[in-house]
């Protein structure tokens, strides 16, 4: 059975934490109780889902400590440990949510698996990135691939991708 056999006829909500946590582990707990609070009484499942990069080869050196471009700031002053994630993901699961991340290179796929992560999931960005879809298929996990902007024929090449290698996949628009 599949793992998205689960989700017939009852929607899963994925709530990306993201960066949102700005680099910390009180305030990603902080964001997580208030989801669990928003979303108690309701039949609601839900997965909280975290993004992974290896910020020490994902920015390019020349980059690396400047302002001046938004996403390099972001993410060097949003930065956690991997044991960090590793206690904001199992906080999720203590609070009942499935927990998802994205891996944005191919060294963050490892860690996503390390961390017993229930759903990889391939982000917009990334839908065509081979490298980051060959990793991927070496997992066991179920995969959520955002189409975004996709083309139909680049949904065709991903999905048959992922199909021949079968792999648990489900397709988001």
């Amino acid at each position: 059975m599949s793992f998205f056999d689960h989700f017939q006829h009852e929607p899963l909500l994925i709530l990306d934490l993201a960066n949102n946590h700005n680099g910390s582990v009180k305030h990603g707990k902080r964001i997580i109780d208030e989801i669990r609070t928003a979303l108690d009484g309701t039949n609601v499942r839900a997965a909280i889902k975290f993004q992974y990069r290896e910020l020490d080869t994902f920015i390019h050196p020349d980059f690396k400590g400047r302002d001046d471009i938004k996403y390099v700031k972001r993410f060097e002053s949003t930065r956690l440990s991997w044991s960090e994630f590793e206690d904001l993901a199992n906080y999720v699961r203590q609070a009942g949510f499935f927990t998802a991340c994205t891996p944005f290179d191919e060294a963050s796929v490892s860690q996503i698996v390390e961390h017993g992560y229930d759903i990889l999931k391939i982000a917009s960005a990334s839908f065509t990135d081979w490298p980051v879809l060959e990793e991927v298929t070496r997992t066991d996990l179920p995969i959520v691939a955002s189409t975004a902007g996709a083309s139909v024929y680049e949904i065709d090449r991903v999905a048959s991708f992922l199909k021949n290698r079968d792999k648990d996949f489900a397709l988001m628009h």
